[in-house]
């Protein structure tokens, strides 16, 4: 049998991580390797490898939180643009990265920072507060 993701031993709370929403189809949770502070990620609850297999309603749905994502982190950071990127190298499950975007040198995978859980858990905290306020 196949171990679960590491997203999903998250999502089922079997490891740490900091969740900010989830439904039954998609959760979003911020990565301990932001490129700036409150980039997240929005996951499909199914572990489909590759974006482009997943089923139209789903890719939909995704997309929809990652929308909706980018328009608390837009607010909540004043960030000119958020930058949207499927890579998934790393995790073969589906993940789509969003982070507040400043300048292009952003999005390069060099940029990824390692802070300390207590501040991955304090931007989690105002994205989740932020998050509240809209209509997922």
């Amino acid at each position: 049998m196949v171990e679960p993701s590491i997203f999903t031993q998250i999502r089922l709370g079997k490891i740490p991580g900091e969740i900010l929403y989830q439904d039954e189809y998609v959760f979003v949770i911020m990565t301990i390797a932001p490129h700036n502070p409150g980039h997240c990620l929005v996951i499909p609850v199914d572990e489909i490898p590759d974006f482009e297999a997943l089923p139209d309603s789903l890719f939909d749905r995704v997309m929809h939180l990652a929308k909706m994502i980018a328009q608390v982190q837009k607010r909540l950071y004043g960030c000119p643009k958020v930058a949207l990127a499927v890579a998934g190298m790393e995790v073969d499950h589906t993940h789509i990265h969003i982070y507040p975007l400043y300048a292009e040198s952003d999005m390069n995978p060099a940029a990824a920072q390692h802070p300390p859980v207590s501040e991955i858990r304090a931007e989690a905290n105002k994205l989740r507060a932020a998050i509240q306020g809209h209509t997922v």
